[in-house]
């Protein structure tokens, strides 16, 4: 804590609350008279993240459709159109992937859809579960697959299809499509 602090010119405090959001989020260990070390991520706690993501995620969406506001819906539409667009710019650059600066507009677009999805819900306990797996998953994204224009056409199907599923009320549809 203190070189870091040192390093950044700033108080011991603030790195000291950093380092116990990060080691509450599991991505670093505290071992005393040692230090704080970076813990490996293993295959198997990514894939229970994920898991345990896509329960919450899909839950949440059924929720969403009962307790949406218009203007939530709204804003929703407005991501879809942004997934859109990036699509478009691929295909008018002929990009095979996406490069770095569309990649960062679709992850954005993507991950502020279904997390207005989950604030729909009202439900703040299961806001902060899922943002604490978003930032390990955020960390993990250099390592994905590329996306392709097949990738972004079909997340902006799907989005498209959870969005008219929440206009609808439908909150079987749209838990069925989350998921």
């Amino acid at each position: 804590e203190a070189a870091i602090a040192k390093d950044l010119g700033i108080s011991r405090t603030p790195v000291g609350e950093a380092i116990r959001q990060l080691a509450d989020e599991g991505l670093v260990e505290q071992v005393p008279r040692y230090g704080t070390i970076v813990r490996r991520i293993e295959r198997r706690e990514l894939a229970e993240l994920y898991e345990m993501r896509e329960a919450l995620e899909s839950y949440s969406a059924a929720r969403a459709a009962e307790r949406i506001s218009q203007h939530q819906t709204e804003d929703l539409d407005r991501y879809c159109a942004a997934l859109d667009q990036i699509g478009r710019q691929a295909r008018e650059n002929d990009l095979t992937e996406l490069d770095e600066s569309l990649l960062n507009k679709f992850l954005a677009a993507d991950m502020a859809f279904h997390l207005l999805i989950i604030q729909a819900t009202g439900n703040s306990r299961i806001m902060k579960v899922v943002r604490s797996t978003r930032t390990i998953a955020r960390i993990f994204h250099t390592r994905r697959e590329p996306h392709n224009l097949a990738v972004v056409e079909g997340a902006f199907r799907y989005h498209t299809q959870i969005l008219e599923a929440l206009r609808r009320g439908d909150a079987e549809e749209a838990r069925r499509i989350t998921e």
